[in-house]
């Protein structure tokens, strides 16, 4: 069956020269022809349209005919019913169903018609630029390594701001954001220990520090009973006053709560006491998947050696550590620690002065923190300012500069 190819007909120019085989579309990229070409041949048409109203001039002044990819075309008349001059300067017949008005012609003329003409020239570079790059390997870009540790905040570090009333613990995490550019908080119970058994309220501090973009990691827990009591009633009783933080943390997003580990008796007897209640507590916590962090925090719990025995005893897997930099009582911290990480679930970066290079006058924070990477930890390290010579915002500052540099010696060392 014989068919019959129409003229190819370029806007403004008649082609005398029938064409077999189709330059655009689908018939191009199966004649071979690459597809960026149909893109490049759409945008010269746009920009040959354009370029309908110059053309008299152009072709006047400079050569007989436009060039088309390489080959010069004879001269040919517009083929528009109304013809240009110099002298008087038409409209361009839209391919519209709207009449052409005056203010559409001023449109389409001077310096609007240069301006189009400028936007489709950049038009058709941006789409050829795009295409070029198509299928190009994007360069590598350097990994950057995770940090060994990250950083948080305690909220005891501003217990006097919230004691005065110039903190609301609501703002809590909002405030850690502002001011030191941290993501995670460790809430303390006190500010809200009245509060604990509502709910909407807790759901209020979750939703605001979600807000903030803050996450909660864990609840101090003080004032709520001896766990290790020698009374079987008043254990009772504080395991029970003790669940209710479990699902306040729960509720916060928390992964942990922290307790004290209080008892009466010789060593012995508070090991067993201890036992007897932090076992039940941490069995109500599994079933939220909270964990239960003992740390050294006074009395026998200062003995590192005695809270590890404490933690093996109990033998469950969400009963865990939660080492201080201080709080040993005069023995050795750095072996204290060492004896604390492999049950850490959380790390205390206690602090409370500073000398004038900015290390913390009592502990070794670099000898420190290579025992708490070392022993495989990864996870949080809370900030804890106890200190009074500086304000709780200039020592929480002074806490977090100091850990940033030695994290970043510790990471350079790690790298190479």
């Amino acid at each position: 069956m014989n068919q019959t190819t129409e003229p190819s007909t370029i806007i403004g120019h008649s082609s005398r020269q029938k064409r077999d085989k189709p330059t655009t579309g689908v018939g191009a990229a199966q004649n071979g022809l690459p597809k960026w070409t149909v893109g490049l041949r759409c945008a010269v048409k746009s920009i040959d349209f354009i370029l309908a109203d110059f053309r008299p001039q152009y072709n006047r002044f400079r050569h007989p005919g436009p060039r088309r990819f390489g080959h010069r075309m004879p001269p040919k008349k517009c083929p528009r019913s109304v013809h240009m001059t110099m002298d008087q300067p038409q409209p361009v017949s839209l391919p519209t169903t709207r009449p052409v008005t005056p203010s559409m012609a001023a449109a389409t003329s001077g310096s609007n018609r240069r301006q189009i003409l400028a936007t489709s020239g950049m038009l058709a570079a941006g789409w050829l630029l795009d295409r070029a790059s198509v299928g190009r390997t994007a360069e590598p870009q350097p990994e950057v390594p995770d940090p060994l540790f990250k950083i948080s905040l305690t909220e005891y570090s501003l217990h006097r701001m919230l004691a005065e009333k110039k903190l609301d613990p609501l703002d809590f995490p909002r405030f850690t954001r502002e001011t030191f550019a941290l993501d995670a908080v460790e809430y303390w119970n006190i500010p809200f220990k009245p509060k604990v058994d509502d709910h909407e309220y807790l759901r209020e501090m979750r939703r605001r520090a979600d807000a903030a973009n803050v996450t909660g990691l864990l609840i101090l827990i003080d004032g709520e009973g001896e766990l290790g009591n020698p009374d079987d009633q008043a254990r009772h009783v504080a395991v029970e006053r003790h669940q209710k933080w479990v699902t306040a943390a729960h509720l916060l997003g928390c992964h942990s709560i922290r307790v004290n580990a209080r008892s009466q008796g010789d060593t012995t007897q508070q090991l067993q006491l201890m036992v007897a209640g932090l076992r039940p507590l941490c069995k109500f916590a599994a079933s939220m998947g909270i964990h239960v962090l003992v740390e050294n925090h006074g009395e026998l719990s200062s003995d590192a050696e005695w809270v590890s025995q404490l933690i093996k005893a109990v033998g469950l897997p969400n009963a865990g550590t939660l080492p201080d930099f201080n709080n040993f009582d005069g023995r050795d911290r750095y072996q204290g620690v060492q004896t604390l990480m492999p049950f850490a679930k959380s790390v205390c970066a206690k602090s409370v002065d500073f000398d004038d290079q900015g290390n913390e006058v009592a502990t070794d924070y670099e000898r420190m923190l290579k025992i708490v990477v070392k022993a495989g930890y990864r996870g949080y390290v809370g900030i804890e300012y106890e200190g009074s010579r500086l304000t709780e915002v200039e020592g929480v500052h002074a806490t977090l500069r100091l850990l940033q540099r030695v994290r970043d010696r510790l990471n350079h060392e790690a790298d190479s």
